[in-house]
This record gives C-alpha cells, sequence and structure tokens, in this order.
C-alpha cells in the first residue's frame, strides 16, 4: 500500500519497543520533519540511543497540558502514539492540570476509556491524530495463514473458541489476548500483558507440557489509531521458547513488526502465523 504522508511537522509520542524507530526511519526516508517525546520511568525505544534524534524531550506520563504545551512549541500538528507504555498506578501518577481534568472525565479508568478522553483532549487543541500504519506501510497482517496451514485446520476449534473469548474481555477492556489449549482458556490478558500472560500460562500447562495458542485480537471499541495491537520478532521468539503452537490475531487491525524475520523463525519451530478476520466467526 502506497501511502502520501503530507508535509506537517509530526509529534512522537514514544515508548518501548521496534515501532518508534520504524516511524523515524519512514519519516526521514520521505523528508517528514517530527519532533520526538518520551516519557520518565517508561522503556526508551528500541537503539534510541543511535538513533541520533536532535529534536527530543521527555516528561512525566501525567503532564499531558506539559506535552501539549511543547508540541504547539514545536509547531507539531500531527500525532501518533508509537510503542508499548507500562501501565502505572494511578495512585502514583503525578497529574498536571490537564491531566487531571482528563481523569474527571472518565468514570472507570479503563486503557480505551482513557485513550479516547486523551485523544478528544488532544485534538481539541488542534492535533490530528494518526495511526502508525497511517505512516509506515506493510505494518498489518491480513486475512491470511503466513505459516502452518496445517496447524491452523487442526487448531479450527481452539481458534475460534480463542477468537470468541478474547472478543468478549476486549468488550469489558480487559485486555486482548488469550491462551487456549484443547477447548481450554488457560488464561486470559489483563494489566499484565502478553509476555507475562505467556509465562504464566506455561507454567499452569504443568512440567515439560507443550502447546497452546496465543489469540489476540483487537477490541471492538478500541481507536486503532491510538493503540492498535502488535506482535513481532520477540513474540515469535517467546512462542517458541515456551513451546506455544503459535499466534492467531485480528486481521488488518494488528501490527506485525520484523515480519520476513519474524517468520523464518516460525518456519523453523514449525508455529502457526495467522490473522483471522473477526466477522468470519460469530461472536
Amino acid at each position: 500500500m502506497q501511502i502520501n504522508l503530507t508535509d506537517k511537522k509530526l509529534g512522537i509520542l514514544a515508548g518501548g519497543g521496534d515501532l518508534p524507530a520504524k516511524i523515524i526511519e519512514q519519516c526521514r526516508k520521505s523528508g517528514k520533519d517530527f519532533f520526538v517525546i518520551t516519557f520518565k520511568d517508561q522503556d526508551n525505544p528500541t537503539n534510541y540511543e543511535t538513533l541520533a534524534i536532535n529534536e527530543t524531550a521527555e516528561f512525566g506520563l501525567g503532564g499531558v497540558g506539559a506535552v501539549i504545551k511543547e508540541l504547539k512549541k514545536q509547531n507539531v500538528e500531527e500525532i501518533v502514539l508509537a510503542g508499548y507504555i507500562k501501565k502505572p498506578s494511578l495512585f502514583n501518577l503525578k497529574l498536571d492540570l490537564t491531566g487531571i481534568k482528563i481523569l474527571a472525565k472518565v468514570a472507570i479508568h479503563h486503557d480505551d476509556k482513557l485513550l479516547r478522553a486523551i485523544a478528544e483532549e488532544m485534538e481539541s487543541k488542534g492535533f490530528a491524530l494518526l495511526g502508525a500504519h497511517n505512516i509506515c506501510d506493510d505494518l498489518l497482517i491480513g486475512n491470511e495463514i503466513l505459516n502452518g496451514d496445517k496447524l491452523a485446520e487442526e487448531k479450527s476449534d481452539d481458534i475460534v473458541l480463542g477468537i470468541k473469548m478474547a472478543h468478549e474481555i476486549g468488550k469489558l477492556d480487559i485486555g486482548q489476548a488469550v491462551i487456549v489449549k484443547d477447548k481450554v482458556i488457560l488464561g486470559v490478558e489483563a494489566v499484565e500483558g502478553t509476555d507475562e500472560l505467556l509465562e504464566r500460562c506455561a507454567d499452569l500447562r504443568g512440567k515439560d507440557a507443550k502447546g497452546g495458542l496465543l489469540v489476540k485480537m483487537s477490541k471492538p471499541q478500541q481507536n486503532l489509531d491510538l493503540d492498535m495491537p502488535s506482535i513481532g520478532f520477540k513474540t515469535i521468539e517467546k512462542l517458541a521458547k515456551l513451546g506455544y503452537d503459535g499466534v492467531v490475531v485480528s486481521a488488518n487491525s494488528t501490527i506485525f513488526l520484523d515480519k520476513e524475520k519474524s517468520i523464518e523463525l516460525a518456519k523453523k519451530h514449525k508455529l502457526l502465523v495467522a490473522g483471522v478476520d473477526v466477522n468470519d466467526c460469530e461472536h
């Protein structure tokens, strides 16, 4: 897919992982001006020190007003959120006045409601919100089996069950992923994240036991420009290390980083990697 970027300056709100570097690389390749904001007590993007970024600033997660002020000062007009953010306790979050105002709008402090409130505040200040897939092409996994056709057939019941359960926990804004094995849900993702879910369910299988699928779906109400599910080489590596059967994700709404390298590893370990159109499954 060909993406035509505007000449407006982009603010990259960067968390950990590989995605921020990919966006920075695309901006440089296309000549798009950008400014990077990182966050205190959070992981920096992968290889951040080697990216040689001149225009950057760091803020606390609760400093929403300060971030907006800096973005305005830097003449930023477009914003993208990229990379993972470790979830802090609301009791430890040092909110400025803008942050307090946003939090007051949200009765229940779920991820999606908070993100939507932040998005509304940003848009009210004149910023256009972009998804990473609006900047970098070939990021999304389609409705396709990238490896493991036979496994997909063998595990079809587990896949359907996993999609249904992931959809239900997504509606409740609990998480995006489940582990399913032999028509049994071993675990659901909550605040701990996907890596910890994989570790926990590997223990639940019992000593020396193998198998199980990671099923990761976008939430029905999720703003995909703000927060899109993602997998990558580290996901495939962990699946292989812990003896899982593979991963199934929602097609056209999941970012797949380092796709070629990841598929090579999946082939080596005979792992299923597939994107599924959730509309093909009854919820």
